[in-house]
């Protein structure tokens, strides 16, 4: 399906699909009885959580210390209805990045001066603070909002992906911190603003979505009945999150 940010998570296996990245790379897991989950890296500077207890806050969270069990140094905040890909192509990066060139991911400093690539079709946002960037369809952004002195609260710095219904009502949101490292935010940034369709099951999308789709599935008169699934868990250990993540802000459109 087009647009793809569009698509929402798979039904069958939308948490074991971001989790199979970190199993494959030695992360160890631990879980309490409310089916809540947090990944450890092997170094234990990064957190990967499933995380359902925390109330007002998004379910998938990660948290990175500058020193193992340390206070958080970044964090992110997805809901459960990101993409499954989208969570998947930012989870992946983690372990790889890990191996390849670990301190890029502790750095406190996030380049603000240069502009994510503009999107073909995506156009900055008129009469807007900051960099906000709408998708061609206007139900899809992003903003970026730079640390800044004297700007009135509430007020959470950051970058800040969503999707949704132009009304507020349904949709996604996916939060980061000003701490982030940039190599992070342009890797989700490019698997949202990828113009490629994703696969999904007729059955499994949306009825707010429908009306915007902009191509319809030829392939969904040919899949087979499957039964509903719940997402597998993780068997119950005993844990949490130590650092909830800042509250998700409300997509802007225009």
């Amino acid at each position: 399906m087009s647009p793809r940010y569009l698509a929402g998570h798979q039904v069958d296996d939308h948490v074991g699909a971001f989790c199979a990245p970190l199993d494959e790379h030695g992360w160890t897991v631990r879980s309490d009885d409310h089916v809540s989950f947090v990944y450890s890296s092997p170094c234990l500077r990064i957190q990967v959580g499933w995380i359902l207890e925390i109330p007002d806050e998004a379910p998938i969270q990660i948290v990175a210390s500058a020193y193992p069990l340390g206070p958080p140094l970044w964090r992110i905040a997805m809901d459960s209805d990101v993409p499954t890909e989208f969570v998947t192509t930012l989870i992946e990066a983690l372990p790889r990045t890990l191996a390849e060139d670990p301190a890029a991911l502790f750095a406190s400093e996030t380049n603000w001066d240069a502009d994510l690539p503009l999107p073909l079709g995506w156009r900055p946002l008129a009469n807007a603070p900051g960099s906000h960037v709408a998708s061609p369809d206007n139900l899809a952004s992003y903003d970026a909002d730079p640390p800044r002195s004297g700007k009135p609260m509430p007020y959470t710095p950051g970058w800040t992906f969503g999707a949704g219904e132009p009304t507020g009502r349904e949709g996604w949101t996916a939060h980061f911190s000003a701490t982030v490292p940039r190599l992070l935010v342009e890797v989700f940034h490019q698997v949202v603003t990828d113009p490629t369709p994703l696969i999904r099951d007729h059955r499994d999308i949306s009825p707010w979505v429908r009306p915007y789709l902009a191509t319809r599935p030829a392939w969904s008169h040919s899949l087979p009945s499957r039964p509903r699934a719940e997402s597998p868990r993780p068997p119950p250990l005993a844990s949490r999150v130590s650092a909830a993540a800042p509250p998700a802000p409300r997509i802007r459109t225009r």
